[in-house]
This record gives structure tokens, C-alpha cells and sequence, in this order.
């Protein structure tokens, strides 16, 4: 016996065939989108998104402001990284020393203007 779809335990013709008319289009998709699949695995991310790009200097100008966005970043994380160290210890002579024992210098002071 055939399943169905409503709680009749006989199936009917027309369910049966409409059914069938459904898993037919299923297939059809199915095949469908696997040929889509694989033509799209020979090319790569980039390659698919060249041609939708209109008008394509944007994209350069785009890569191009990206980068100077980026370098604004790490410049200045860095630089606050570095005063964030150097003003964070205490400005004690012997602990300085102790810090920076290859500076030479003898003086908390001097020793945080060697280092910034």
C-alpha cells in the first residue's frame, strides 16, 4: 500500500498522481542545482563576483581605502600600546632600574624619555 498524504488508509488516484507529478519537479531541481554546483566549484569566490561588479574602479578605490583604514588601526594601537606600558609603571627609581636594567640610565625619568 502506498502512503498518503491525508488519513485515508487507501490512496487516492489523483493524490497518487499529483504526487508523483511533485517528486518528477523535485528530481528536476535536484539535477538542476547540482549542475549549478559543479560549475561553480571550477571557479573560484572572486572570479563568480567579477562580472556583478559594476563599475569596477570601485572596487579598487574600495581595496585601496580598506588599506588605509587598516594601517590607521594598527598605528594606533601601537601607539597606545607603547604609552600604555610606559605610563602604567610607577616612577620609582629602583623599580625602573630593575625594568630596564640595560637602558643605563640611573633615573625614572630619563629612563621613560629613553623608552618612549
Amino acid at each position: 500500500m502506498k502512503k498518503t498524504l491525508s488519513m485515508r488508509k487507501t490512496a487516492d488516484p489523483k493524490e497518487l498522481e499529483m504526487q508523483e507529478k511533485c517528486d518528477l519537479a523535485d528530481a528536476v531541481e535536484r539535477y538542476q542545482l547540482k549542475e549549478i554546483m559543479d560549475e561553480s566549484k571550477k571557479v573560484k569566490g572572486f572570479a563568480k563576483l567579477w562580472p556583478i561588479i559594476r563599475p569596477k574602479p570601485v572596487m579598487f578605490i574600495g581595496v585601496f581605502m580598506l588599506m588605509v583604514a587598516s594601517v590607521n588601526n594598527i598605528v594606533t594601537g601601537t601607539m597606545m600600546g607603547r604609552f600604555m606600558g610606559v605610563l602604567s609603571v610607577p616612577l620609582d627609581d629602583k623599580v625602573m632600574q630593575k625594568l630596564y636594567p640595560d637602558s643605563g640610565l640611573k633615573k625614572a625619568v630619563e629612563i621613560l624619555k629613553y623608552e618612549i
